[in-house]
C-alpha cells in the first residue's frame, strides 16, 4: 500500500482545478478504507477543521456503510473547505489528510477494535 502525498498538480490551471484534483485524490485514498476506519477518519476530519464543522454537510451524520452518499457528501464538504482555506495552506492540509488516511489504513486490527470500543462508550 503506497500513497503519493506529492501528487497534487500545482503547475498551470486555476485554483478550482487544483482543489478538484486534491479532493479526487483524497476520495480515491479514503475509498479504500473499510467502513469502521472510514467512520473514524471522518470524525477526525470533522474535528480537525472548524470550517468543516460549520459546513452544511455533517460528516459525522453520514453512515460510512453507505459509501456512495458518503463520498458525495465528503466531496462537497472538502471542496467547500479547501475553498475556505488560503491557497498557501492547501498543500499542507492535503498532505496532512492523506497521511491521516494512510495512518488509518496501517492501524492494526487490535488497535482498531479498541478504538471502536472506546468510541461506543
Amino acid at each position: 500500500m503506497s500513497i503519493n502525498i506529492c501528487s497534487v498538480r500545482t503547475v498551470g490551471g486555476n485554483g478550482e482545478m487544483r482543489i478538484d484534483q486534491m479532493v479526487t485524490d483524497i476520495l480515491l485514498q479514503s475509498y479504500e478504507l473499510g467502513s469502521s476506519r472510514l467512520r473514524l477518519f471522518l470524525r477526525w476530519l470533522e474535528h480537525h477543521s472548524s470550517a468543516m464543522r460549520k459546513s452544511e454537510v455533517s460528516l459525522l451524520a453520514m453512515r460510512a456503510s453507505d459509501k456512495a452518499s458518503t463520498y458525495d457528501a465528503l466531496k462537497k464538504a472538502l471542496k467547500m473547505w479547501f475553498a475556505y482555506l488560503p491557497e498557501s495552506g492547501w498543500f499542507w492540509e492535503y498532505q496532512l489528510i492523506l497521511r491521516e488516511i494512510y495512518w488509518w489504513r496501517l492501524l492494526d486490527e487490535s488497535s482498531l477494535v479498541r478504538m471502536l470500543r472506546d468510541d461506543e462508550d
